[in-house]
């Protein structure tokens, strides 16, 4: 599985974006599915939101049969990846994209973004 490294702004305006926030000691966490929000836009009374930084992300792409491939990214990322890489995760928002080839029924694609920092 291959886990690429990027300084970058979250920015995918025509896309589903699934957030996980506010991770707690015992593993629990937030999960939202939403959109990107344009900044002075009026966020409606009762909407959650949550601003994702700018920051230093793992990029995984899981593919193939959801939620499997999903689960398999994130726990190559966990124990594979992370204790060799020299980074840790960095306690911000995650995020995946749901882009177009997301919806595809035979092999679908989703890219999982993690926020890491050097330890």
């Amino acid at each position: 599985m291959e886990v690429r490294i990027l300084d970058k702004e979250a920015a995918h305006a025509e896309t589903v974006l699934g957030i996980s926030s506010d991770l707690k000691d015992d593993g629990s966490y937030t999960f939202l599915l939403g959109a990107e929000a344009n900044p002075v836009t009026e966020i409606p009374e009762g909407t959650v939101h949550r601003e994702i930084p700018t920051a230093r992300y793992a990029v995984l792409k899981a593919q193939g049969e959801m939620p499997f491939a999903l689960i398999e990214a994130h726990e190559y990322l966990r124990e594979f990846w992370l204790p060799d890489s020299g980074y840790e995760r960095a306690g911000t928002p995650s995020f995946e994209v749901y882009g177009e080839n997301a919806w595809d029924t035979e092999n679908p694609e989703i890219e999982i973004y993690v926020p890491i920092r050097e330890r």
